[in-house]
């Protein structure tokens, strides 16, 4: 089931309602948590920090929740121009997960509604936020570098709890930021979004560089910390699927 954004809000429509972006699988979804670690390890060696990103004209905020009762998950992604955060379109999709929640596996249970949720859009952002791990992960394959492989557009990963990794003291002032390492390799960033909030933690998912983001509450504060009374971001996809259920753990 697909729900767009008509003017007067939310209306349900087949999945076949709109034509769909064509993205070649990586792998197949039916796999043991032993295949997936596999899975993880190998498309871990394709991931690319280094790369700079592009022009960006384009951002999707996309997140994920979980109806209390079933296995009924709601993936919305907000699409919005750059660097004015104008909404354009907006897809929420419902479907049934059927992989496991399992700690540092995550991927394999919320990227098939994303993705599916993500065809949908008449055409891919030129980057796409959300709230999920990206190589600062235990096999270095979170939830956003494995979304942004199949996708083949950059994604960044903008997390609310910490998993892995170190840091120094954050300052107390918004923008405020520290890198995040791993075994002494830069990671992500660790950002104060709002002055004497909790801290975010920015990754790159894939490509884009992880160096881009150590200075991501410089030089681009409202991807963490959108601009009120209307916040967006990845905080338009969280608005999609609040009101659906429950949030899960980022991992």
């Amino acid at each position: 089931m697909v729900c767009q954004l008509g003017e007067s809000g939310y209306f349900e429509g087949s999945p076949d309602s709109r034509r769909s972006i064509r993205m070649p699988p990586l792998h197949d979804w039916n796999l043991s948590e032993a295949d997936t670690v596999e899975v993880q390890r190998r498309l871990a060696l394709l991931v690319d920090t280094g790369t700079p990103l592009g022009p960006i004209t384009t951002l999707a905020g996309c997140d994920i929740a979980y109806d209390t009762t079933s296995d009924v998950a709601w993936a919305a992604v907000v699409v919005m121009t750059f660097p004015d955060l104008i909404e354009i379109e907006r897809v929420v999709v419902r479907e049934e997960v059927t992989f496991p929640y399992v700690p540092g596996l995550l991927s394999f249970r919320e990227c098939p509604p994303l993705l599916s949720a993500l065809s949908r859009l008449r055409k891919l952002p030129d980057v796409v936020i959300l709230d999920a791990q990206g190589i600062a992960h235990p096999r270095k394959f979170g939830s956003a570098c494995h979304l942004g492989l199949w996708l083949g557009v950059p994604t960044v990963g903008c997390a609310k709890t910490w998993l892995c990794g170190e840091h120094p003291e954050v300052g107390p002032m918004a923008g405020d930021h520290a890198p995040l390492t791993m075994e002494g390799e830069p990671v992500g960033a660790v950002v104060r979004s709002a002055t004497n909030v909790r801290t975010v933690y920015v990754f790159a998912g894939t490509p884009g560089g992880h160096h881009q983001f150590g200075t991501v509450g410089d030089g681009h504060p409202e991807w963490v910390s959108p601009p009120d009374p209307d916040p967006d971001g990845t905080h338009g996809g969280e608005r999609g699927t609040s009101r659906r259920g429950r949030k899960s753990r980022k991992w």
